[in-house]
């Protein structure tokens, strides 16, 4: 199940890094971390980039890309 919509997901997780400085799915462990990925659990970036700004286009553009729905990814 790789194709364009895992590129898709790899931007969407750098976007996300790049807007809060911390990775989308970042926990503790790996373990935590693949079961978050799975069900899509994502905090918003703007909850999580502190002080930093995080423009509402490009949050919902790394939300979009992070979507677990293959069909619904951008």
């Amino acid at each position: 199940r790789v194709g364009p919509w895992t590129d898709v997901y790899l931007l969407g997780g750098i976007l996300y890094f790049l807007l809060t400085g911390t990775p989308p799915h970042g926990t503790g462990s790996s373990r935590h971390a693949f079961e978050r990925a799975r069900t899509g659990t994502v905090e918003a970036p703007s909850k999580r980039a502190g002080d930093r700004y995080v423009p509402a286009e490009l949050e919902a553009l790394a939300l979009a890309a992070l979507e677990p729905d293959l069909t619904l990814r951008l």
